[in-house]
Parts: C-alpha cells; sequence; structure tokens
C-alpha cells in the first residue's frame, strides 16, 4: 500500500506526505510502515515500524525508529498572567528508537512492555506571524521558562497491564476494565531517574447492544524523582 498524506491544522505549519505500507515481509504476518513528510526544510518527520506477530494476532513483537523537527510549537506562557503578548513559537527536535512485547489474553485484555531511548532539543521557532520564543526572551518580554532550552536524553522502559471484562466487537460493549501502567525513564549523562505509574479503571454500559455506551471511568498519574538518585 502506498497512500499520499497531508495534515492542515488551524494555528500550524501544513504538511504533506508518503506512506508505505508492506505485508509478509521476510516471513509471515511480518508487517512494515514507514512514513515521511515535510512541511518544508525546518518540518520534517520519519517513522519506520517493524512489527511481528503470532497465535492469530495475540502476540506481536515491533521494532519503532522516529525523528521529527518542527518549529511551529506554541508557547503560551506560564501561571496565570496569560495573554497574548506571551505568546510565542519554538522549535522542537526529537529522534527516538523504542522495542515492544504484547500479548493478549482473556479476549481484550493483556499487557505492553516497552523500551528504548529518547532525544530531544529545542530549535528556532518560526510560525504564523507569530514571535519566537529565543527573541521574546532575549528583548526581555518574557522570562526563561523551567528547562529551556536546555537538550535532554533518556533510556525509558514501560510497562502497561489491561484488564478488560468487555468481549470484542460485534457483542455488547458492557462490562468493566482496569488499566495500570508504570515506567521508569533515565538521563544518564546527568543520572537523574523518574518513575512513572498510574491507573484508570471504570464501568461501561452499552444502552443499546450496538456499540451505544455510557462510561463512568476515573484516572490517575504519578511522576515524580527517585529518591536518593535525582
Amino acid at each position: 500500500v502506498i497512500l499520499p498524506t497531508a495534515l492542515v491544522d488551524f494555528g500550524f505549519l501544513p504538511s504533506i506526505g508518503l506512506y508505505v505500507g508492506l505485508e509478509n515481509v521476510g516471513a509471515p504476518h511480518n508487517t512494515m510502515r514507514f512514513h515521511v513528510a515535510t512541511g518544508g526544510s525546518e518540518w520534517l518527520s520519519a517513522t519506520a515500524l517493524d512489527r511481528y506477530s503470532w497465535d492469530g494476532g495475540a502476540g506481536t513483537i515491533a521494532a519503532r525508529a522516529e525523528f521529527s523537527r518542527r518549529p511551529d510549537y506554541l508557547f503560551v506562557g506560564v501561571g496565570p498572567d496569560v495573554t497574548q503578548a506571551t505568546r510565542a513559537r519554538y522549535g522542537l527536535q526529537r529522534a527516538e528508537a523504542s522495542v515492544s512485547l504484547s500479548r493478549r489474553f482473556a479476549e481484550v485484555s493483556g499487557f505492553t512492555f516497552s523500551a528504548g531511548a529518547r532525544g530531544m532539543s529545542y530549535r528556532e521557532g518560526d510560525c504564523c506571524g507569530d514571535p519566537a520564543l529565543d527573541t521574546q526572551i532575549a528583548n526581555g518580554s518574557l522570562e526563561i521558562p523551567a528547562g529551556y532550552p536546555a537538550a535532554y536524553s533518556v533510556v525509558f522502559q514501560h510497562t502497561e497491564l489491561m484488564l478488560d471484562s468487555r468481549a470484542p466487537r460485534p457483542a455488547s460493549a458492557s462490562g468493566g476494565f482496569l488499566r495500570l501502567h508504570g515506567g521508569t525513564a533515565t538521563d544518564p549523562r546527568h543520572g537523574n531517574t523518574w518513575i512513572g505509574y498510574g491507573a484508570m479503571g471504570g464501568l461501561a454500559v452499552d444502552l443499546t447492544g450496538h456499540q451505544g455506551t455510557v462510561t463512568l471511568a476515573t484516572h490517575v498519574d504519578i511522576v515524580g524523582p527517585v529518591p536518593g538518585i535525582v
């Protein structure tokens, strides 16, 4: 499959690209996906995914690589003093590589484990007639936001467990669900480590028997430094 792509989002730069999907590459049930896009020399994006599945798709292992560079991210200010005068643009470059293992059991329940490395750095912003964040900082209109413009890189791992009593479509969508997740990210350059974990649980009632549902859910996430490391 080869398809052209286009993205238009109000207040951001448009882009065009190309998507390529390949099936059974080198072995049955091994798929590869590629996507490249550009909105100019400072707007670049490339993603590659190789995914192998077995047991009717219940198990998958995947490798993913991604690079993106955009100059049109929007900064609107910090705290309660946000106005049009604090509006500015900044650029961001991001590179990430990861591997993941997923296993589905008992209908739609399952788990996913992923690990990889990510690097991010800030760049000059430019979009839509808004001033660049660097310019606003240099002329004293804005204070330097916390963490800006320091680049960073991390290695990370993340695990998610999904428990769901609902059956796959087209069965009724009534049932309960619970999702637990946790992971760490470590900056090897500075030796800092953060941990994040959380949960989401809820109940769904299919009012029509055909996926017309009302859902009540609660969600909590906690992120913080690892004591004694940061």
